[in-house]
């Protein structure tokens, strides 16, 4: 059985950092592209100063970054591990709480992330992004 490096091996990246006020939501998203990562990708997510309300997420999926595939938003119940629920970031989180993260499995290459505000959300939402490089028997 081989044994893989997952500290040195897996990708993070910022996925959105962006300061959400009142029900809106984020704009200018970067898209995610995750060629090459077999083993799908994971969000993590928080919120550094905030005051009222809470932000949920929402994935985009395309295979060819909207060009003739436009992005549709994943299906909870087929790409999600995990729920929404339970990505959902509100001032009632407190420091002993686990990190609320979201994995996401699927066919299209390129993923996007929306942070939707509720309850009069005035928060900074930050997420990253994790990724496992795809495994490659070594010969």
């Amino acid at each position: 059985m081989s044994v893989r490096d997952l500290k040195n091996n897996v990708e993070r990246e910022f996925a959105l950092y962006e300061v959400i006020t009142s029900d809106g939501s984020t704009t200018g998203q970067p898209v995610i592209d995750t060629a090459d990562y077999d083993s799908g990708v994971m969000f993590d997510f928080f919120a550094t100063v905030w005051s009222a309300g809470s932000v949920y997420p929402e994935i985009l999926q395309s295979e060819d970054d909207g060009a003739t595939d436009p992005y549709t938003t994943v299906d909870p119940d087929v790409n999600l591990i995990g729920t929404i629920a339970d990505a959902t970031v509100s001032a009632a989180i407190t420091p002993n709480d686990p990190i609320p993260t979201l994995g996401v499995v699927g066919n299209k290459r390129y993923l996007k992330l929306i942070g939707r505000g509720q309850g009069g959300a005035n928060m900074t939402y930050v997420a990253t992004v994790s990724k496992v490089p795809e495994v490659r028997p070594v010969s």
